[in-house]
């Protein structure tokens, strides 16, 4: 609680009171040193005012004693300008017209500087108005800093803010477009750059609509736009801010004779690592060449980078440009040849097609011919016989020596159990103090969060050393927002001072709770309850090996350890352990359980381990029955899935995929009954709530730890978000946490598991997209990967025309160059996907084609008789039915 606001002076007293003319009445009886004298106390007055305008949760208003009026803000505002500095004033004034008054009465020192801050306080983005309204009155100085450019990108499209005529503005303030035009000299942040304002506003409204006209009207002249639009292109800002300015470009539409001044400029933005700046310079360098105002041999050297480019598109247009140049100056073909030898690594093997029949025509030197050599461990299968020739050679060395077998490698699955796994517990309390600020800072790391959590509970009651020693630690749980890390901090406040406080960060962006942060929050609860008669016991769901796992020897034994010392067992704690067995070990348990006493815990742990007593009854009922089928190697049938298609509003239909719940005979246990009570509206397309995991990756995280042995349901829960999101509509970066799970060497791939690689291979996010090609490259090689299944989803969803066959495609290439000895696996998918829909192929079949035909030629397999029968009944036309005729004319397998 904020200690009350006592007005302790009589500037403090009138402006308490919201008396603006006699806050200024009062400053007229000073002079200037006085005035600056009660600097201290404007900055007072402003500090407390501003943070009772926004303690909605604070009883006090932060000390103010009530929301401050707009006549307390206004009297206040005269303070800050008069007395304060630029910052209190500029965070402190209340309206621009009283500014300009006090400005020309008492011409204050703040008025230097106080532009310039309003351009950096949270409100900036409104203020432009207000700083402009200032420049406009002569009473301040145009601010030169990169914050006020960012607000003039605001001036004529601010949503809330009043925007007057452009003529209007220029006729108030002449300086003003002059400055207007380092709005190409700066990049923008966030959501304020040229970029972000177009694209969120009206077309009327959009900058690159704006300075056309002004260019129509004479304002700015067509040539110094062209000049400052290539200026800010070669400055390499990020892709986005980057793309507005060449997409202006094309809106002012420069003729030759306005670009040939430039020629030289657009020729070095080949040069540009912005995808976009590459594309856009290769249009406008090609309307140069045909016009001859480029010299050859400088833009054939020019165009070195593009041959680099992974960029199909970039390199297709370099080689014609190439053509056009040789054409020209035949005595540039021997160079030329060279200089396009990069492309030769292009992962597209038309791409290299090209460029050898290139090299074939232009004739490359003997050290050209030796520059061949490094390529032809890249090469495409279909164009080495090609290479070998250019290179003098009769074979080329790539590729295995051997045909690549369609068996599952020896390696085996990681154990659960392995040593290396161990997770230790923590030893002292400087590991503790250390290991529960790490928490704080790193709520994904699951494994060190139950580390932490566990220490906090063996060392309560916490002595007075302890105290102090999480001092430092204690003055930050208020600021811990994370929905994992914040149950941390909540425990440990509560060994602190006794305080059960709120868990306010457990609700998402729809306004629903997810059921992992809401179980999370119970077990806390429940923790908390237990630290009273603990005794420094382990809490029995303590994991003992990485991912959640608990060694079921190691549980019985603590079990064991809380009844002999009087220690009672929480039944929620209890069911999170039993939840976090791993199965192997249930058979080195068995001796351990005469330990246990005859209670209705230790009556359900002997059930679950395989004894043959009755199982248990009531909430353990579920638990014991669930984890007895996992020790016995039973795990429930794999859940069904299927393609649902919903028409919206709009007239666009949306693809997704459902999956139906646990079979009625698979037990209800804890886990389970999370994902049953996940709302899941029949019409629901979106992401919001549809989830255990909710939208935070440590929640989603923590929900993997609770039945590590079988991840289904967190599966389940993954095939669904990501099924409506293949095209990032939105940002969901956490959902990146379900692939990752593939990762673990004791995860197997299939079922569900299966289908999420599935969609992660055909992700447009590169990000998710590249961690579902390690884990098909990890999974193949560790023997956890189960291939049909990965090939029988990938059929499913091209299938029901959700996925794309250009990103399969790119996948699992780029998986091919990870590990080549996974093109068995890879071979396989592509064998499914070519027979997903041979009579209406999707899009881009062809990028399947030729990657199938990459590794007949180059592993040497062959063609199985149900892909070759797909083939025959293909219909596709273009480069695909070349590719079809010949991967027909290989032997059959």
């Amino acid at each position: 609680m904020a200690k009350p606001f006592v007005p302790g002076t009589p500037l403090e007293e009138q402006a308490y009171a919201g008396k603006y003319q006699a806050v200024v009445d009062l400053l007229r009886t000073l002079d200037a040193s006085g005035r600056q004298a009660l600097g201290g106390v404007a900055a007072r007055l402003v500090k407390i005012s501003q943070a009772a305008r926004y303690a909605y949760d604070d009883g006090t208003f932060a000390g103010w004693g009530r929301s401050p009026s707009d006549e307390q803000l206004r009297a206040v505002g005269a303070a800050a300008v008069v007395c304060g500095s630029a910052k209190v004033a500029a965070e402190g004034y209340f309206d621009v017209e009283d500014v300009i008054a006090l400005a020309r009465e008492f011409a204050p020192p703040s008025l230097e500087e106080m532009p310039a801050e309003m351009m950096r306080v949270a409100s900036w983005r409104a203020n432009i108005h207000d700083v402009q309204k200032l420049i406009e009155a002569g009473v301040v100085s145009r601010p030169q800093t990169d914050e006020y450019v960012l607000g003039l990108m605001l001036l004529f499209s601010h949503a809330r803010m009043e925007c007057r005529d452009v003529d209007a503005h220029f006729a108030a303030d002449p300086g003003l477009k002059d400055a207007l035009l380092r709005i190409f000299e700066v990049e923008g942040i966030g959501d304020v750059s040229l970029a972000a304002v177009d694209k969120y506003c009206h077309e009327d409204r959009t900058w690159s609509k704006r300075l056309v006209e002004f260019a129509q009207r004479g304002i700015y002249s067509r040539r110094l736009l062209i000049d400052k639009t290539l200026g800010s292109l070669e400055r390499g800002w990020i892709q986005f801010r980057s793309g507005w300015f060449s997409q202006f470009h094309v809106r002012l539409a420069p003729t030759l004779e306005e670009m040939k001044p430039h020629a030289l400029r657009y020729v070095s933005l080949l040069a540009s690592r912005i995808p976009p700046t590459v594309t856009f310079a290769l249009g406008v360098v090609k309307e140069l060449e045909k016009a001859d105002l480029l010299d050859p041999l400088p833009t054939l050297n020019a165009l070195r980078p593009v041959f680099s480019s992974p960029v199909k598109s970039q390199v297709e247009a370099a080689l014609k440009l190439g053509d056009r140049i040789v054409k020209r100056e035949p005595a540039c073909s021997g160079e030329a040849a060279t200089i396009i030898l990069p492309a030769l690594a292009h992962e597209s093997a038309e791409v290299q097609k090209q460029v050898l029949q290139r090299i074939e025509v232009w004739k490359l030197d003997a050290a050209g011919r030796e520059a061949l050599a490094p390529y032809a461990g890249g090469i495409a299968a279909t164009h080495r016989d090609t290479l070998a020739r250019l290179m003098g050679a009769t074979t080329v060395a790539s590729g295995p020596a051997a045909p690549v077998q369609a068996s599952a490698p020896a390696a085996a699955p990681a154990d659960s159990l392995d040593e290396s796994r161990r997770v230790a517990p923590i030893a002292d309390l400087d590991e503790l103090v250390e290991r529960v600020a790490y928490v704080f800072e790193n709520d994904t790391d699951t494994d060190e969060f139950e580390r932490a959590l566990s220490g906090l509970v063996r060392f309560a009651p916490l002595s007075d050393d302890a105290r102090a020693r999480f001092a430092p630690l204690a003055r930050r749980i208020g600021k811990v927002r994370k929905p994992v890390s914040q149950q941390l901090a909540r425990l440990l406040e509560f060994l602190l001072s006794g305080t059960r406080s709120a868990a306010d960060s457990t609700v998402d962006h729809s306004g629903h709770k997810a059921k992992a942060q809401l179980h999370l929050i119970e077990r806390v609860n429940d923790l908390m309850d237990f630290v009273a008669h603990a005794g420094g016991a382990t809490p029995l769901g303590t994991p003992t090996h990485r991912r959640g796992f608990i060694d079921a020897p190691e549980f019985v034994r603590r079990l064991a350890s809380h009844q002999a010392s009087g220690v009672k067992s929480s039944q929620g704690d209890f069911l999170v352990g039993i939840m976090r067995l791993a199965p192997r070990s249930a058979a080195a348990a068995r001796p351990e359980l005469a330990k246990l006493d005859a209670g209705p815990l230790s009556q359900a742990l002997r059930h679950a381990l395989g004894e043959d007593v009755p199982g248990p009854t009531g909430d353990l009922s579920g638990a014991a029955r669930r984890m007895r089928a996992l020790c016995a190697g039973i795990r429930p049938p794999p859940r069904e899935w299927q393609l649902t298609s919903t028409k919206f509003g709009n007239g666009k239909t949306y693809t997704r995929v459902d999956v139906a719940p646990p079979g009625e005979d698979t037990p209800v246990d804890p886990v389970t009954a999370m994902s049953l009570a996940v709302e899941k509206p029949e019409k629901s397309y979106w992401f919001a709530h549809n989830s255990v995991g909710g939208i935070d990756e440590g929640s989603i995280l923590y929900f993997a730890s609770l039945l590590p042995a079988d991840l289904e349901g967190l599966f389940a829960d993954g095939v669904s978000l990501l099924s409506r999101n293949l095209d990032w509509f939105e940002a969901q970066w956490e959902n990146a946490a379900y692939l990752r799970q593939l990762l673990h060497g004791d995860v197997p791939v299939d079922s569900l598991a299966a289908v999420l690689l599935a969609l992660g291979l055909a992700g447009k996010e590169p990000g998710q997209a590249a961690i579902a090609t390690d884990a098909l490259v990890q999974s193949h090689a560790e023997g956890r990967l189960d291939v049909a299944a990965l090939a029988g989803s990938v059929r499913g969803l091209l299938r029901g025309d959700l996925a794309a066959c250009a990103r399969y495609a790119k996948s699992l290439r780029a998986a091919l160059r990870i590990e080549a000895g996974a093109a068995s696996a890879v071979f396989a998918v592509l064998c499914e996907a070519i027979a997903a829909r041979p009579a209406d192929p999707p899009k881009d079949t062809a990028s399947l084609l030729e990657l199938m035909l990459e590794i007949v030629l180059g592993h040497r397999i062959g063609l199985p008789a149900a892909t070759r029968e797909a083939l025959e009944s293909l219909q596709v036309g273009g480069k695909g039915k070349s590719l079809r005729r010949q991967l027909l004319a290989q032997p059959a397998n």
